[in-house]
């Protein structure tokens, strides 16, 4: 059975992405397209997955339609469109938006009440689908809604499945025998950790769905990451998942070279105190742990002066902090191929120089008061250079002190913006 309107001989001219990853640059911005709705995904996702799976003229159904994006692509592409969500501001939205046609359906419904289902798809066009494309919250990372059946609103993880499984019930009912069901979810990060979502969703279809997972492998030099597709007798659940493998380890990665460059400039300030060996690592380690890699279970955190290897071996000038994970996160590895986590590490040296010109930076270019002077007595600040990067009329702000004048001596002073200043003061040089 052909699920599409491509031709085999000109799928290069499809636009179809063939690739196992799909890396894509920038949002798709042009005619309806607009980023502005907090959660709503980038057009080219269902653009790929409606140009693979259905026909012109086909009915694509979405229970959590979201700002309309797949309507919107349903409506470029010559696709049916029924849509429903519990927020009832967001359809009034969209409803303003979509193209009138007998062929697009859209309504408040919760999806979790099979009533409610039913009845809207008594009344829609048809009640027979050949595409489903889901994109529900991730857990309660953004609150759409205030009402108990908004998946929104729930943190816990278990009650999320279950819910998410009734809306599954609820919607693949409509879908024709052997046509595609698409789950569209990405992983969070909550308490300190990462939530596989995707992979507890896939898991629960699994389970309760009759479903037959296949695998397809791409190994490149940005990493290793799984598409997982899956196969019943009355549908084809194609799972994109926003974060596979190679991400999350990435992810990772990028959290303990965070840690450790973290870990090597607090052990750096200790060394240049003459602190001991035991107060560099702990506040190396401790530094660590800020940045969300705490010592303990698979990761070991060592700081200390004098790095071992590299560039600055043996120069005792300088703090060497090294973390290992000896088994970083994986969940379709895990699955797939029995893999039992992999070792991580990053390394990184710092040292506490000499000051430069400038050893107060402020950074933001708009900030009013960006830096701001505000002593209770006359005093007197001497030292380095001062930078203000804003450009506001009182970038820098100075008020007098009450029982005196307030003295500026610094090495340099350059400000974007300009000076503002209340009460008797004075800045050497001026800025």
């Amino acid at each position: 059975m052909k699920y599409n309107d491509l031709e085999i001989e000109n799928w290069r001219d499809s636009g179809i992405n063939t690739d196992s990853l799909w890396l894509i640059s920038e949002r798709d911005k042009k005619g309806k397209h607009e980023n502005n709705y907090h959660g709503n995904f980038i057009p080219q996702i269902p653009n790929q997955l409606i140009t693979r799976y259905t026909k012109k003229g086909e009915t694509v159904f979405e229970p959590f339609m979201g700002s309309g994006t797949t309507l919107f692509v349903c409506e470029e592409l010559g696709r049916n469109y029924i849509g429903f969500d519990i927020n009832k501001k967001i359809v009034d939205f969209v409803s303003t938006k979509a193209d009138s046609k007998e062929t697009t359906f859209i309504k408040t419904c919760d999806s979790l009440n099979a009533r409610q289902v039913n009845k809207k798809f008594d009344a829609a066009f048809t009640k027979n689908v050949q595409f489903i494309l889901m994109h529900p919250p991730y857990l309660d990372i953004v609150k759409f809604t205030d009402k108990p059946n908004d998946l929104s609103q729930i943190s816990d993880l278990n009650e999320f499945l279950e819910k998410f499984k009734t809306i599954c019930d609820n919607s693949l009912k409509y879908l024709d025998k052997d046509r595609y069901f698409a789950l569209v979810i990405g992983d969070v990060y909550k308490n300190g950790e990462i939530v596989p979502l995707s992979f507890y969703c896939m898991d629960m279809i699994k389970r309760n769905f009759n479903v037959k997972l296949k695998r397809k492998q791409n190994d490149r030099q940005k990493g290793y990451m799984l598409v997982v597709t899956a196969v019943s007798a009355f549908a084809l659940v194609g799972f994109v998942g926003l974060a596979f493998d190679a991400g999350q380890l990435q992810l990772q990665r990028a959290r303990l070279q965070l840690a450790a460059d973290s870990a090597a400039v607090a052990g750096a300030f200790e060394v240049a105190k003459n602190s001991s060996a035991a107060t560099i690592t702990t506040a190396g380690q401790r530094a660590a742990s800020l940045n969300g890699v705490p010592t303990g279970g698979f990761t070991t955190i060592n700081v200390q002066q004098t790095p071992t290897t590299g560039y600055y071996s043996g120069n005792s000038t300088w703090t060497e902090a090294v973390i290992n994970n000896s088994k970083a996160t994986t969940y379709f590895m895990s699955l797939f191929t029995g893999t039992n986590g992999t070792p991580l590490a990053a390394r990184a040296v710092a040292k506490i120089g000499t000051p430069g010109p400038a050893c107060v930076i402020t950074l933001s270019q708009t900030d009013t008061c960006s830096l701001q002077f505000t002593p209770n007595a006359a005093s007197t600040v001497t030292g380095c250079g001062i930078h203000v990067n804003s450009s506001q009329s009182n970038a820098l702000y100075v008020i007098g002190g009450a029982g005196g004048q307030v003295n500026l001596t610094l090495n340099s002073i350059t400000v974007r913006g300009n000076t503002s200043a209340s009460g008797s003061y004075a800045i050497t040089p001026s800025p």
